[in-house]
């Protein structure tokens, strides 16, 4: 992914860099030259991750480099971080670059003196631009990574129950513990849970990013949280990939309960509560007929919540179908790394998912989809922080 996503990249890189020199010797003629040599320089450093790579490709090294490791090294911070650092202020410039050039072309018909004026301000308008992102890219970087936010929403439901506007559910997911997990984030994470006091907490899936070696600290940072009635959790795409048994058990013996395509029927204040924890991840996919099987059998409740990993268009369909109040659901980490130029969010989750991350109607149902907490592929998140989603119902008019 990393070699083609260089390959793909490598055309604005170029771009920018020639443009850059270009602004940048239009105001000193005489930094032309050296420019020529210390920009492609500095993009070079922030690219010395594909290369490795691809020489270790070659080589038949690959999987010794270090981002394998399970240990947080100097090489993340001076190579991999900087290297996703680089791609997005790429990104985030070449469409502006990109419409200045388009304006330019469409100047020559200006006059000469307005031409030459307005060729002066789009240079230093690039200028401006590339300093602002590479600042602004940074901070989002660092603060998007590192802090989680609390989303708040209040779910409107028919015919709900009085009794049922008092509860306090709270959905977390992708919490993915791994090298790149800062002490301080799990922390807060733990924190945050607890000032919540759920009465109800759900977790979405990937309790871990891969293998097995954070597995314990994984169940360790659940086992640490609490809920009045019940913690329900399902699985994840990460968890069938490490060991989802060893996952399941090992919260399952500190209270919580792991839902495989089963129903669990809770009570608050004699009001029943149905939650369907269904399965469906990349490498276990329930199927069709099994969904509609398996809605069909739930049993009677005054609120009925489906909680499933990916929010799956045709999980989402038969939930609404079949009754349910609310789905809740992870996966997408809220797009993880979200572009928006000129107002327009792009996000690659897009690819794969429509609805990504927030508050969604389907029917009479809603779907919530939160951003998770940890990262997957990419170390770090841009414009998705992380985030614990705290929800109440109320009665829809």
């Amino acid at each position: 992914m990393m070699l083609i996503t260089f390959a793909i990249v490598l055309i604005p890189y170029t771009y920018i860099a020639w443009r850059l020199i270009n602004a940048l010797a239009l105001f000193n003629p005489q930094l032309h030259r050296p420019l020529k040599i210390v920009i492609p320089v500095i993009f070079l450093l922030f690219n010395i991750l594909p290369i490795i790579s691809g020489i270790a490709y070659l080589l038949g090294q690959y999987r010794n480099l270090f981002f394998f490791s399970d240990h947080f090294s100097v090489f993340d911070v001076l190579i991999l971080i900087p290297y996703w650092i680089g791609l997005i202020i790429v990104l985030e410039t070449f469409p502006y670059f990109l419409a200045s050039d388009l304006f330019l072309l469409i100047s020559r018909w200006f006059s000469v003196s307005l031409k030459t004026n307005l060729v002066k301000w789009i240079a230093l308008t690039k200028i401006v631009l590339f300093t602002f992102f590479v600042i602004f890219v940074s901070i989002r970087v660092y603060l998007d990574t590192t802090k989680i936010k609390l989303s708040e929403y209040e779910i409107p439901i028919k015919n709900l129950p009085p009794a049922l506007e008092e509860l306090n559910l709270v959905l977390t997911a992708d919490v993915q513990v791994d090298k790149y997990s800062p002490e301080h984030k799990i922390e807060s994470f733990k924190l945050d849970i607890e000032k919540l006091d759920p009465d109800i907490l759900f977790f979405a899936g990937d309790l871990v990013t891969s293998g097995t070696y954070y597995i314990d600290q994984g169940i360790g940072v659940l086992c640490d949280t609490e809920a009045g009635i019940a913690r329900i959790a399902c699985v994840g795409d990460h968890d069938i990939w490490s060991d989802a048994g060893r996952i399941a058990k090992g919260i399952e013996n500190c209270g919580w309960e792991f839902l495989d395509d089963q129903h669990k029927v809770l009570t608050f204040k004699d009001k029943k509560i149905l939650v369907t924890g269904v399965s469906y991840v990349y490498s276990k996919r329930i199927s069709p007929p099994r969904l509609k099987e398996l809605l069909e059998s739930a049993p009677e409740a005054d609120l009925k919540i489906l909680l499933v990993h990916q929010p799956s268009k045709m999980v989402i369909a038969y939930a609404a179908k079949y009754g349910y109040h609310i789905l809740l659901a992870g996966h997408t980490h809220g797009g993880q790394i979200i572009f928006r130029p000129f107002g327009f969010t792009v996000t690659p989750t897009q690819m794969e998912n429509d609805i990504f991350t927030g508050t969604f109607k389907k029917d009479d149902m809603s779907v919530i989809v939160t951003n998770g907490i940890g990262v997957s592929l990419v170390p770090l998140r841009y414009r998705a922080r992380g985030e614990i989603v705290q929800f109440k119902l109320k009665q829809a008019e």
